[in-house]
């Protein structure tokens, strides 16, 4: 079997006439790409699409499967996210606790509607993955930048501690914190109000502050985050630097003298050698 062609093996999954379970039909597959990954990379995706995953248990999805999608090579990352979001639909993954303030009803009169309520849309969809990635320590991304800004404007706000936790380890741990997403996170703080999410932003400056504090849009930003963001910055003899950039911020907002009166008093001018 290992050595079908993609379309045999096309055919052979779509059948309905299989006198196997579909975790096993799932286990031929994977074992078949693994054999020839680079021969079969183009076919994998639609082979992959066409297995039956709500014919399986949960268990079989939260653990092989999952396991499986989110470690393979060669498989890309829009594949992954869209097989994970459409398994995600027939599993509970373990260990995650309510995405808003309020429980789960798990019996008792009237409990169905409210758990109706709650079931994750997209947003949803992708924090628990998020989670599960973290606390499974898999390495495969469940969002791009785009997708992740979303979900910490509409769903990180209103998740439990936990949850928010694993999300910052995740953008941590995966370099989520780019050239071309600093403003946009900055842009998230001012919802989220996390500390970690500030704090990721003020160690990417800290990484290489020359370059990259002039990645920051900072006439985008309220002068609330602009001001916890330069509280958390020590720029040494290159406070210049900080005063670049409140000087941006101040250009672009003439019509709130008292913010920037209020940012100028954060600058430490005596490490300024011209001043």
């Amino acid at each position: 079997l290992w050595k079908l062609e993609a379309e045999s093996m096309a055919v052979l999954v779509s059948t309905d006439s299989l006198n196997i379970q579909e975790s096993d039909v799932f286990y031929l597959v994977s074992r078949w790409y693994e054999y020839d990954q680079v021969k079969r990379g183009s076919y994998i995706s639609e082979i992959l699409f066409n297995i039956r995953y709500h014919l399986m248990s949960k268990e079989q999805l939260v653990g092989p499967v999952y396991d499986w999608i989110s470690a393979a090579k060669g498989l890309e990352d829009d594949t992954k996210l869209r097989l994970l979001i459409k398994i995600n639909k027939f599993m509970k993954v373990p260990g995650l606790v309510a995405l808003n303030n309020t429980n789960h009803v798990t019996g008792g009169k009237g409990s169905s509607k409210k758990l109706s309520r709650k079931l994750p849309g997209d947003d949803e969809t992708l924090l628990q993955l998020i989670v599960h990635s973290v606390q499974h320590n898999n390495s495969a991304r469940c969002a791009d930048s785009k997708q992740l800004m979303k979900v910490l404007r509409e769903s990180f706000p209103r998740a439990n501690p936990t949850t928010k936790q694993c999300v910052v380890e995740y953008i941590s741990e995966n370099q989520l914190v780019d050239s071309n997403n600093i403003t946009s996170l900055l842009q998230t703080y001012t919802v989220t109000k996390h500390q970690n999410i500030l704090l990721l932003c003020v160690q990417y400056v800290m990484s290489s502050i020359t370059r990259n504090i002039h990645q920051v849009m900072w006439e985008q930003l309220t002068a609330e985050v602009v001001k916890d963001m330069l509280a958390e910055i020590n720029a040494g003899k290159q406070e210049f630097l900080i005063a670049e950039s409140v000087m941006r911020w101040g250009d672009a907002h003439t019509s709130d003298p008292a913010s920037v009166r209020s940012l100028l008093q954060m600058i430490c001018y005596h490490n300024i050698p011209e001043f």
